[in-house]
């Protein structure tokens, strides 16, 4: 994170506002504070705001299947394009997860 923060120019206040979070949080997080722990919630808002992308942290090595829906889940986070879509298609009304179920009922 330390990186990102570098090459973006940014602070750690900076940061925490992205990540909607407050500045001493982030900073017990980053100091590893055996306080705060970095949980799946909090990795979520860094990968989806691009201060962590999956592929540095992703060992591929899970076990449990909610381990492999957080995967899943997270890259698609990275995936600011669909997610902008998606946004735009809810802007206009459209029920988008009613739609894909309507589409694919298997799933």
């Amino acid at each position: 994170m330390n990186e990102y923060m570098v090459k973006n120019g940014l602070n750690q206040a900076q940061v925490a506002e992205r990540v909607d979070m407050q500045r001493s949080h982030l900073c017990a997080l980053l100091n590893k504070d055996e306080k705060r722990k970095l949980s799946a919630y909090y990795l979520f808002k860094f990968i989806k705001q691009g201060i962590i992308k999956v592929d540095q942290i992703y060992d591929a090595g899970e076990v449990e299947v909610r381990e492999v829906d957080f995967w899943k889940q997270a890259c698609e986070a990275e995936n600011l394009g669909l997610l902008s879509l998606i946004a735009k298609l809810r802007d206009k009304g459209i029920d988008v997860e009613g739609f894909l179920r309507q589409m694919y009922p298997e799933l």
